[in-house]
């Protein structure tokens, strides 16, 4: 029960540290006996500023730790206390680990885990790389931690899962606000295989500011970060150099040298991060002497979820798209010669599969 008091606390004092909180708990005796002292005592500590005791104030509730346990245990959601036994360990490794973290899922074991973070604004050359790495790597037990984003974090978490692998993705508000909306879908299928974690209370919508914070967690979760297409100016550039202040490994895609989007991961291999053009960059740091928990021959295709008779033509398109590009269906339709609803077919169940995306001009990319 004192996990959810130190929930409580920490949904009132937004940005504080997991060891600041530790102080006031030890001042009171508890959580719960700094939560039930109310506001008032705090003024008095000289640990808050006087705008974190008015937002205190102002949301103080006394009614909130039941509100908490009871959203919780209705919705499933698990919430890992700093002090608690659960928390992730490699979490409370960074300099600013979070009080508390809401769990949806099952957090697996992250002796394995990388984090995958770049453009919103994704290329199809970088979804297809975040893909075809990202899918590889899951199917040989790597977790992949993402943000749940559009673009390369997307592409990330849906090959992992097609690879049935797992995955976690680490959000920038409360459960009850889930962005963005249009993955829900996807973050059901990672909560049933995975997690969702959030530092966030279930009520707490998104914020801007919240997200640059959240990439901590990213880096806590995971031993590396891989970068597969960056701005020079973004959050998975923050994300990257939070992990080198980390000890984290940091790894990063190479691309077209003329790329707006490539300048980023440019950058970070001149200043040292790994160079990756092949999931064994990575295999061989995780997993080293030949110690791969699943070789090469025994991973599952990625086709075995089709009915046979298509999965000859589909991994022809896959492949295809591998080598070209986005390419809509009519260009399709034209090199392979085969008819157009079966074309359409294909690319409906590969589209499922979290092999190909459709993008602009309704070209479909492979992921």
């Amino acid at each position: 029960m004192e996990a959810i008091y130190e929930a409580a606390l920490s949904s009132l004092m937004p940005g504080r540290d997991a060891p600041a909180m530790e102080n006031l708990y030890a001042h009171f005796g508890s959580a719960r006996a700094a939560f039930e002292a109310g506001p008032d005592p705090l003024s008095r500590l000289g640990l808050f500023t006087e705008r974190q005791l008015a937002h205190y104030r102002a949301q103080y509730d006394r009614h909130l730790p039941e509100k908490l346990d009871s959203y919780c245990r209705t919705k499933g959601v698990r919430i890992c206390a700093f002090s608690g036994s659960i928390y992730p360990a490699p979490l409370k490794e960074i300099s600013d680990p979070p009080p508390v973290l809401y769990v949806w899922g099952e957090l697996p074991s992250l002796q394995h885990a990388l984090a995958v973070v770049g453009s919103r604004k994704a290329s199809g050359y970088g979804l297809s790389a975040a893909g075809r790495l990202t899918g590889a790597l899951a199917g040989r037990g790597i977790v992949i931690v993402s943000g749940g984003a559009y673009g390369i974090d997307a592409a990330a978490h849906q090959a992992a899962l097609a690879a049935g692998g797992r995955t976690i993705a680490v959000l920038g508000g409360g459960f009850e606000h889930l962005y963005p909306a249009a993955h829900r879908a996807l973050f059901r299928q990672i909560a049933a295989s995975g997690a969702l974690v959030t530092e966030h209370a279930p009520w707490e919508a998104p914020r801007s500011y919240f997200f640059p914070r959240r990439n901590r967690i990213i880096v806590g979760l995971s031993r590396g970060v891989l970068v597969v297409e960056a701005a020079e100016k973004s959050g998975a550039m923050i994300t990257a150099h939070t992990a080198a202040d980390e000890n984290r490994e940091v790894y990063a895609v190479p691309g077209p040298f003329y790329g707006e989007n490539q300048r980023g991961t440019h950058s970070l291999i001149k200043e040292g991060a790994r160079l990756v053009d092949s999931p064994e960059d990575i295999l061989a740091d995780f997993f080293p002497a030949g110690r791969d928990p699943v070789r090469k021959a025994e991973e599952p295709s990625l086709f075995a979820r089709f009915p046979e008779e298509d999965q000859g033509r589909a991994r022809q398109l896959y492949e295809w798209l591998s080598q070209s590009g986005g390419q809509p269906p009519e260009l399709i339709s034209a090199t392979f010669k085969w008819p157009f609803a079966v074309i359409s077919s294909l690319l409906l169940r590969m589209e499922i599969a979290g092999l190909v995306r459709q993008g602009p001009g309704n070209r479909y990319f492979a992921l």
